[in-house]
């Protein structure tokens, strides 16, 4: 006999995607984006690699994410942004980061646009508040990316962001009905 199933995701049941990256394993995150150094709210727009499961499929252009960084060195959400386009390939390298030389191969990605937080909503935060506690992030650390907050996760972190941060990261209008 065969497991409990579990219920496929929709997209009613995503409040924002989270875009996952450990800076140890992917890039250097704290050192910058090859070398470029970051300023908190400053804009960045590029792709984000997705995993090869149906939930690419349901990223669509315009839905908020969240970029959360794992790993022991400040793990929690550090950006926050849209999709700009529809997930489609994106030539990598080997390694996984785009743009260098050798042989490169296609992989989802998702194009983005997203500022840089002030402060990250960190991990233990996430874990103290009783709405984000059970969040697929917390629950399930080690998941292809995308993963999710539902959208009364999304509302419980909107309460730790700046709406200038909002603003900048084109949230404004998508989070308005949860800040009354």
């Amino acid at each position: 006999m065969r497991g409990a199933q579990t219920r496929r995701l929709t997209r009613a049941d995503v409040g924002a995607w989270v875009f996952k990256g450990n800076p140890h394993d992917d890039c250097d995150y704290f050192g910058g984006h090859d070398g470029l150094r970051r300023e908190p709210g400053s804009t960045l727009e590029g792709v984000w690699r997705m995993g090869s499961t149906y939930r690419s499929g349901l990223v669509g252009t315009g839905d908020p994410f969240v970029l959360w960084i794992s790993g022991r060195h400040r793990p929690g959400i550090h950006e926050i942004g849209v999709v700009t386009e529809p997930v489609k390939p994106h030539p990598v390298a080997s390694d996984g980061l785009e743009d260098r030389n050798g042989p490169l191969r296609q992989v989802s990605c998702a194009p983005f646009r997203s500022v840089l937080l002030s402060e990250p909503v960190s991990r233990s935060q996430l874990r103290a508040d009783p709405v984000t506690a059970g969040c697929e992030p917390l629950r399930i650390p080690v998941m292809s990316n995308p993963t999710y907050l539902t959208p009364l996760e999304l509302e419980a972190l909107v309460r730790y962001l700046e709406p200038t941060e909002l603003e900048a990261a084109g949230w404004s209008s998508l989070v308005a009905p949860l800040r009354l």
